[in-house]
């Protein structure tokens, strides 16, 4: 992001979905980046930029047999 606009301040907020819009709608942040579903935005409130898709999967061993 500092290469496309050295002039842009940026801080990491972490926190919930829930925390980091209610700093958003009280203009304690300016943006926020957070994973949602469709269902869960008022799109009639804020304006939403999707940046990709992405599929996120759980990986574990296969179970193994005892004997």
């Amino acid at each position: 992001m500092k290469l496309r606009r050295p002039d842009l301040e940026m801080d990491l907020t972490m926190g919930s979905n829930e925390a980091l819009l209610n700093m958003l709608e009280n203009g304690t942040l300016d943006a926020i980046l957070i994973s949602i579903s469709e269902s869960e935005i008022d799109r009639n409130s804020l304006e939403v930029l999707p940046l990709f898709h992405d599929d996120i999967y759980l990986a574990a061993p296969h179970q193994r047999s005892i004997g």
